[in-house]
């Protein structure tokens, strides 16, 4: 467990590492404009061998030093030497620098937009380029953004899972200073979209969300539809760990699950929910989650990976959660029952 978090810190060095590569070679590259796609190759071939990777722009480089100097690079690859995975895959990444920064080369750290179109980030290859890379010595250092930054049709992928559509993006960026998110992607199984939002800070090696809204809405047919319409707000922050504080609730319990006793079934109130979490980014770790539904509540825990395997095809009418569920009244087949106390457990598969 104690390398998890080195990891997850090693991710953030990863990206705020990459920011600053690509601002220091739009500089470069700049600076030899006379031969945009030869400097390209040459900066591009000095950078992946900076950060232990093979970098490629295969697609046309177009470049402008009218008024706002910009760079463009298509077709962009970067993976392990010798390995078949690249860590990072995007049709297209354009960066634009103030003048500033074209006369100090990249020492000055001021950018002025960054868009990716299409970019693919394999997560398993990523952590397997970071084991085996050196700690750094010092504190990353991130840059700005007057113009922010766009991510359009992105795809992150991790080991079992993916998250599609992903489209993001920040108006302006700053270290320290609040900055408004707006992040929306789908998951294919269940699928399923979602939507976060809020003001996004960095701070000491830590991104933070706060407040945070998240959105999620199912894709299928409202009759058979596992996901639940959700809305939610709270705290996100990744750092060494992802850490969630979310409290929100459940529009309609889904037809799809287990029907409800009465009176429970015939209540429309909305179902109040509060989760916490910290942990794995890919939450693979356990979550705390806590219910309300009129006088009803549960308190418990549960694995996310579990629950979606659950959701999307398990047979099990009951959901792999574990906790106490209290009541002061449940009438099941003809009988009223009060004070109930109902206690969970989920049962590892004997095949397991």
């Amino acid at each position: 467990m104690g390398s998890r978090p080195r990891r997850q810190r090693r991710v953030l060095l990863y990206i705020a590492s990459v920011l600053l590569a690509l601002l220091l070679l739009a500089a470069l590259a700049l600076h030899y404009a006379m031969q945009p796609q030869r400097a390209t190759r040459f900066l591009l071939a000095r950078v992946g061998a900076a950060l232990d990777l093979e970098i490629t722009a295969a697609g046309k480089t177009e470049y402008q030093l009218h008024g706002l100097p910009t760079l463009v690079l298509r077709d962009v690859v970067a993976r392990e030497p010798g390995t078949a995975t690249p860590l990072l895959r995007a049709d297209r990444i354009f960066l634009s620098l103030p003048w500033s920064t074209l006369r100090a080369r990249g020492a000055v750290l001021e950018a002025t937009r960054i868009e990716l179109d299409a970019p693919i980030l394999d997560l398993p290859a990523l952590q397997h380029w970071l084991a085996r890379r050196p700690p750094s010595p010092t504190p990353v250092r991130m840059p700005s953004l007057s113009a922010g930054a766009l991510v359009r049709d992105g795809v992150v992928i991790g080991d079992g899972w993916r998250l599609g559509d992903l489209q993001a993006e920040v108006p302006s960026f700053a270290p320290g200073v609040a900055s408004r998110l707006a992040l929306k992607g789908t998951y294919p199984e269940p699928p399923f979209s979602f939507a976060v939002s809020g003001p996004l800070r960095w701070n000491a090696g830590t991104w933070s969300l706060a407040p945070a809204r998240v959105s999620v809405r199912g894709q299928g047919e409202p009759d058979t539809d596992p996901i639940p319409a959700l809305e939610a707000r709270g705290d996100v922050a990744l750092g060494e760990h992802l850490v969630l504080r979310l409290h929100g609730g459940i529009e309609a319990w889904p037809a799809a699950w287990p029907a409800l006793p009465e009176p429970l079934a015939s209540s429309r109130s909305p179902v109040a929910f509060a989760l916490r979490y910290r942990g794995a980014v890919d939450l693979d770790d356990t979550a705390f989650l806590q219910l309300q539904h009129d006088d009803t509540a549960f308190d418990g825990s549960f694995r996310l990976r579990e629950v979606l395997a659950w959701a999307g095809a398990d047979p099990n009418p009951l959901p792999p959660v574990e906790g106490t569920l209290r009541t002061p009244r449940l009438d099941v087949a003809g009988a009223t029952l009060q004070g109930v106390s109902v206690q969970l457990e989920v049962v590892a598969d004997e095949a397991d």
